[in-house]
């Protein structure tokens, strides 16, 4: 059985009734389905605990930047089911050559130059869509979670 976001909320909140009214969102990985699959299964497995993203998408996007051990995330994998939520325990905003090695093990699992190389083709594209140009000085978003919870369904 899949759920969708209010279903999992519901779980959710029945083992943490505090978080009832505390501001939450939903989304999954971009890249596409199958992407959006891997890396949700990653954070599900405990292999990935941080993602990083274009600062300038928050403006974009009219959102506000989460804050840390406040807000929760659902994730969705590709087929939009609920897999998890998350909450922030770091959000960091800093120039792309900025992001620290251990950041960049937590997002992949590797190293800081194949991250960066890796990362610099997504983001460039992030900027693009938005009309924007990339550059390694460009603000980016270094995003640190935990999962806090996983539905009973899975």
């Amino acid at each position: 059985m899949s759920l969708n976001a209010d279903e999992i909320w519901q779980q959710f909140i029945q083992k943490h009734p505090t978080a009832k009214n505390t501001p939450h969102h939903a989304w999954s990985f971009g890249g596409g389905s199958e992407a959006a699959d891997i890396e949700s299964m990653r954070v599900v497995a405990g292999m990935k605990q941080a993602t990083t993203t274009l600062a300038a998408l928050y403006e974009h996007d009219k959102q506000t930047m989460p804050i840390p051990n406040h807000d929760y995330e659902i994730l969705f994998d590709g087929s939009v089911h609920a897999v998890a939520i998350l909450q922030y325990v770091a959000v960091q905003q800093m120039p792309f050559d900025h992001v620290t090695a251990e950041h960049a093990y937590l997002e992949d699992g590797t190293s800081l130059s194949i991250w960066q190389t890796s990362h610099r083709a997504r983001l460039q594209t992030q900027a693009e869509a938005i009309g924007q140009h990339f550059t390694d000085q460009s603000p980016v978003v270094a995003l640190t979670f935990k999962v806090v919870y996983l539905p009973t369904s899975l």
